[in-house]
């Protein structure tokens, strides 16, 4: 479920309108390594343990694919590579240009989508269909703050699996 809350436009509209939009609050819980394990362990047999290992094994195999400069691509997630930026090093001479001028390094992630062959539109896996939203307030309560808190509700549990324990 993620949560919304009307936020006012700054701007004014070519009929001098400020209008109102759906804006989803931030985060409400960071899922940890642990959490995911126990929520695969769950659906796939695997022990927790085994599942930890091999999602630890997935990071470092990564990091080592990445390093080489390879694209990292994940069935049913996504691909993974690496940017790199030399922003405000440059020199006058292109023999001078050297590894010592990337002053940046960020990992680029790149969902997943699949076409469907009916209808044509593109779709990511990692979108459940079924997403569902909800207002964090009445719709006539509005916010016009940006940095507002968001909710402390109990974070909702997967379907199979997972842990209700929220120390992990």
């Amino acid at each position: 479920m993620i949560q919304f809350t009307a936020i006012q436009s700054k701007l004014a509209n070519k009929d001098g309108k400020k209008l109102f939009y759906a804006r989803s609050l931030r985060s409400r819980a960071t899922i940890t390594t642990r959490r995911i394990a126990e929520d695969v362990a769950g659906r796939s047999g695997a022990s927790k343990g085994d599942v930890i290992g091999i999602l630890m094994d997935l990071g470092e195999a990564m990091r080592i694919y990445l390093a080489n400069g390879d694209r990292v691509k994940l069935d049913g997630i996504g691909s993974f590579a690496l940017a790199f930026s030399s922003k405000g090093k440059g020199v006058d001479n292109a023999e001078d240009v050297n590894a010592e001028q990337f002053n940046r390094v960020r990992v680029l992630f790149y969902p997943e989508t699949m076409q469907a062959r009916v209808s044509g539109i593109r779709h990511s896996p990692l979108i459940d269909p079924n997403i569902t939203f909800m207002p964090l307030r009445k719709a006539d309560a509005t916010q016009t703050d940006e940095n507002s808190t968001t909710p402390t509700e109990p974070t909702p549990q997967p379907d199979n699996g997972g842990s209700s324990d929220d120390n992990l």
